[in-house]
């Protein structure tokens, strides 16, 4: 705060000259002209670049007076054994504004640096002034540069937007080193030069001006590469448009495929609107064929650039054939409208008839007895009509379908086929289904073997131990039939109280000889105490009844209540209780409240009985933050 530009300093100082010299002034009786002459040169120093001994080069300078009155020059000496001037007869005067010119000549007798200057003496406001000469002697002649193009266009440029074009530096005579190369527009950049870079003579490199717009116009900017060459200095243009940015929309698929599709259904596929270059504005689009249809667009709708909108295509033929249409979307991009193509053909319904699974393998049945698997008959196109069903061989018959019947299409119905053999040895049979499908006979296959020992039924485990149950809820356990011998099919089970429920078998059940299937039992005691029940499986095994047992017991539930003393941190907004079974210690601990508990009391309903519990609890403060938890407390439930 207490230093003072020099400035500041100064200025009162060339005031005070001033006074002084307007004192003479009027002593004389003379007053100055109040914008007197001053000498300006251009340029303001001469580079030679590299020249070769004993020859010459010439490089031309201007003087012009800036000032308001005329000026004499008087002397112009100059200095550098190597260098002259020609065209310059002095006095010269030159009036308010007036130039001439003149030549720098530099003529080296040996190699190496050479500098000099042109010092210029006059009335003028600078009475002297100085134009620094420099330049090299060679021993050979210095390449020559050029730029190839003259004038690089680099065209019209969207605004925001980049373009390029490429251009080359070639040496020749000599080769040549570019040190370094500007634009003198920003608009303009140059790159593609690892500087500074030697061009062989004869050889050339290539390089890049990338013109990016940031209004729309006319641009041009001068390129200057500085080297060794015979010219310290190379120039080239470049030159560029800007224009404001347009849109372009285009559409995705630009045809829409849509196969065969029933006569009085519908297919559909989904395409893109893409804007490029600037946001574009849909505000229509349309069909010429009403069997072609198009939905999703909320319009008017404008896409960002870059971005798209989805659509779809629905096509619905009322007749057989090959159909398509144009669709048409227009907006404010370049062009107005966009146009995207559709085909389809209408084909007339066919439903085919599929059966599942296509082998029914009933593995060993026992001579005498029967084996069950069910099938399903499915149509797909269109609905299907089912007229007849047969086997080729008496021992397998397909029964549950009351023909003629009708499946709609993606719908399906059950039937089932009994293999019964009537002596051992393997089976077969083609099954064989006549509808109005294409093709309209659908075959399937059977296979079974008949033995002469009957299959026998395992129930796993013996006895299914439910455990403690509270009562008012449910346990289950999960048993398993194996099937050994020969094949057998479960038709029945059953328990004697209803408290355990059987459930998992989708009777009637074919088990294979060597497999097994997975049954469940829920127990759901209403009482405290004890129970049992006797589960009963019914099956053409020997013997035909298998039975196992499962126990349980229900536990009455129990509530314990909690309380604890509020914690004395700051900002505590709630509380979380934990708790944990007690073995040899407390340990293990659950979360057991689904929200924070505002106060210090908390209810756990529904313990069971018959173990020892442990409880913590923890407080949270405003900021989530949780403590460790507190002391345990423990709670013994009969």
């Amino acid at each position: 705060m207490n230093l003072t530009p020099t400035r500041w300093i100064t200025l009162p100082t060339i005031l005070a000259l001033g006074a002084m010299m307007g004192c003479q002034g009027f002593s004389s009786g003379s007053s100055p002209h109040p914008n007197p002459g001053q000498v300006s040169a251009a340029p303001t120093s001469l580079s030679f670049g590299s020249v070769k001994v004993n020859t010459s080069q010439t490089k031309p300078e201007t003087l012009t007076n800036a000032g308001g009155s005329s000026l004499t020059i008087t002397q112009a000496p100059v200095t550098g054994a190597a260098f002259s001037i020609s065209g310059l007869t002095l006095p010269l005067t030159l009036a308010a504004g007036q130039s001439t010119s003149f030549n720098v000549v530099f003529s080296p007798k040996s190699t190496g640096a050479a500098s000099g200057t042109v010092s210029l003496a006059s009335d003028a406001s600078n009475s002297s002034m100085s134009i620094a000469l420099s330049g090299t002697g060679s021993a050979t002649a210095p390449g020559q540069l050029s730029v190839t193009p003259a004038t690089l266009d680099v065209g019209n440029v969207v605004v925001g937007s980049s373009g390029t074009a490429t251009g080359s530096l070639s040496a020749s005579g000599a080769s040549v080193t570019v040190t370094a190369a500007s634009s003198n527009n920003a608009r303009f950049t140059l790159s593609g030069l690892s500087l500074p870079v030697t061009i062989a003579a004869g050889q050339k490199v290539s390089f890049t001006v990338t013109f990016s717009p940031q209004t729309a116009g006319a641009a041009n900017a001068a390129l200057t590469f500085t080297s060794d060459a015979s010219e310290a200095t190379t120039t080239a243009s470049a030159t560029g448009t800007g224009i404001a940015a347009t849109g372009q929309l285009s559409v995705t698929p630009p045809t829409f495929n849509f196969g065969n599709v029933v006569v009085g259904s519908s297919g559909t596929v989904s395409g893109t609107l893409n804007a490029t270059g600037a946001s574009v504005t849909v505000t229509a689009a349309s069909s010429n064929n009403a069997r072609f249809t198009l939905s999703g667009l909320s319009l008017p709708v404008t896409i960002a650039a870059g971005q798209k909108a989805s659509f779809t295509v629905t096509f619905s033929p009322q007749t057989a054939g090959a159909a398509s249409a144009t669709l048409t979307f227009t907006s404010n991009a370049s062009p107005s409208t966009t146009t995207a193509s559709a085909t389809g053909t209408g084909v007339t319904a066919t439903g085919q008839l599929t059966v599942t699974p296509a082998t029914f393998n009933f593995g060993n049945v026992a001579v005498g007895s029967s084996g069950t698997a069910t099938g399903s008959l499915s149509a797909s196109g269109a609905s299907v009509t089912v007229t007849a069903a047969s086997s080729n061989n008496a021992r397998f018959t397909i029964s549950g379908l009351s023909l003629p019947v009708t499946i709609p299409a993606g719908q399906q119905t059950s039937f089932t086929v009994t293999f019964s053999p009537q002596a051992a040895g393997a089976a077969s049979a083609t099954l064989t289904l006549t509808s109005n499908a294409s093709p309209s006979t659908t075959t399937a296959s059977a296979t079974g073997t008949g033995v002469t020992t009957a299959g026998q039924l395992t129930v796993a485990p013996a006895t299914l131990n439910l455990g403690n149950v509270t009562v008012g809820s449910s346990g289950s356990a999960t048993g398993s039939l194996s099937a050994s011998g020969a094949s057998v099919t479960v038709t029945a089970a059953t328990s004697n109280n209803s408290r355990f429920a059987l459930s998992g078998l989708s009777l009637p059940v074919t088990i294979p000889a060597g497999q097994q299937t997975p049954f469940t039992v829920t127990f759901s005691p209403l009482t405290a105490g004890a129970a049992s029940a006797t589960l009963t499986f019914t099956s053409n095994a020997s013997p035909s009844t298998t039975t196992s047992s499962a126990t349980g017991t229900g536990i009455a539930a129990h509530t314990i209540s909690l309380s604890w003393t509020a914690s004395s941190s700051p900002n505590v907004v709630g509380y979380n209780v934990y708790r944990a079974t007690f073995a040899t210690s407390c340990g293990a601990y659950s979360k057991i409240n689904s929200s924070l508990d505002g106060s210090t009391t908390y209810t756990d309903g529904n313990v069971p009985g018959g173990l020892t519990y442990c409880y913590v609890a923890t407080s949270v403060d405003s900021s989530n933050q949780e403590s460790s938890f507190s002391v345990p407390v423990q709670a013994q439930v009969p």
